[in-house]
């Protein structure tokens, strides 16, 4: 019995010396673990930290800046490469938003904006004429797509033709209501009939969505956006302007004597007056219901004077500028050991006014 005593009792050690050594092991990976995860978070706030410091430069670049005229040789549309510090690398870009077509411009104090829905309509016009452009693009009515942004974002339930309101989007599977507020962001889209992934990436880059109305930049739009502003798109050539699409850091540093001279308008009447642009007409919408109903208005009597024809006109200066009030930060940080890094991706929308550099509002990972 002592011989069969002893042997359980070994038996007995082992097995606990194989529990304590198992949950050794387990204490020392989940402290590890914990370790990690702990060194991770400190380091994506170290991250985003850097980020903001990003955020911080461009803010004092756009201060230093003259606000008066905005081109893509200035210092802020300056591509600077990534910037190395102690653990990490810091880089960022500001883009002016001034140069993209504001969604928001669709509705006026509550009421849609006929002349800016038309534009917005040829935009898409404009785009769906692009060799990449997808077949499902191509074969969306322009128009209604226009419709169903502004019946998104504006105050009232009446339906335009191809838009959509309340009850329509209520009788979805996942239902939900129109915003009929300006929209906060131009991922919005993707909630607005009509809209799919493949649309919304065409038209990305060339839409914003601003807190206020504002006005294109005619130094920094794309040649697409310019031809939205117009009747007809075929009547533009912006292709004949001498346009920069930002400066590299090693260019500005090269020494070359040849220096590369590109279109920089002061005024929008220079712009204008280029060969690119003669003869071609602003979109003007409502100029024309204004003269049809002076039309009316003469036929039915020849005395009464209608004091409304100038309201809702559009002149140049009204759609185009030469300077921009809102500019994205787009800044990226990561720090770290090489085999794990934590990153952070950081959206700015900063506004320029007075003089004043503001924080409108800041997203990450994604605008």
């Amino acid at each position: 019995m002592c011989g069969k005593q002893k042997g359980v009792a070994l038996i007995t050690a082992l097995l606990i010396v194989a529990l304590v050594s198992v949950t050794a092991v387990a204490m020392t990976s989940r402290q590890q673990l914990d370790i990690r995860r702990t060194a991770n978070i400190l380091q994506g706030d170290q991250a985003y930290v850097f980020a903001l410091g990003g955020e911080a430069f461009a803010k004092q670049v756009l201060k230093k800046d003259d606000a008066k005229v905005d081109h893509k040789e200035e210092d802020w549309a300056t591509q600077l490469p990534p910037m190395p510090f102690q653990g990490g690398i810091l880089q960022f870009t500001l883009d002016d938003l001034n140069g993209r077509f504001n969604l928001n411009n669709l509705v006026n104090q509550g009421k849609r904006s006929d002349n800016d829905v038309a534009r917005f309509a040829q935009l898409l016009n404009v785009l769906k004429e692009k060799d990449e452009a997808s077949d499902e693009f191509k074969q969306i009515v322009s128009s209604d797509l226009a419709n169903a942004v502004a019946d998104w974002i504006d105050a009232d339930t009446d339906v335009q033709p191809g838009g959509a309101e309340d009850n329509d989007y209520l009788e979805r599977e996942r239902p939900y209501r129109a915003a009929n507020q300006p929209m906060v962001s131009p991922s919005e889209l993707m909630l607005v009939q009509g809209f799919t992934p493949q649309i919304y990436k065409a038209i990305q880059p060339y839409v914003i969505a601003l807190p206020v109305r504002t006005k294109i930049n005619v130094n920094t739009a794309k040649n697409e956006v310019l031809q939205a502003m117009f009747e007809d798109i075929t009547c533009p050539d912006p292709e004949k302007l001498n346009r920069s699409e930002g400066t590299k850091l090693e260019d500005l540093l090269a020494v070359s004597t040849e220096k590369q001279t590109y279109d920089k308008f002061t005024k929008v009447d220079e712009f204008l007056r280029k060969d690119a642009f003669a003869g071609c007409a602003l979109i003007a919408v409502v100029n024309k219901k204004n003269q049809q109903k002076n039309q009316n208005n003469q036929q039915n009597t020849n005395n009464q004077t209608n004091t409304n024809s100038n309201q809702g006109l559009d002149k140049e200066t009204d759609v185009f500028s030469v300077f921009s009030e809102y500019f994205l930060l787009e800044a990226y940080a990561e720090v770290g050991p090489d085999d794990h890094r934590s990153r952070a991706r950081l959206y700015s929308l900063l506004e320029r006014k007075n003089g004043k550099i503001t924080v409108v509002m800041r997203a990450q990972g994604t605008y």
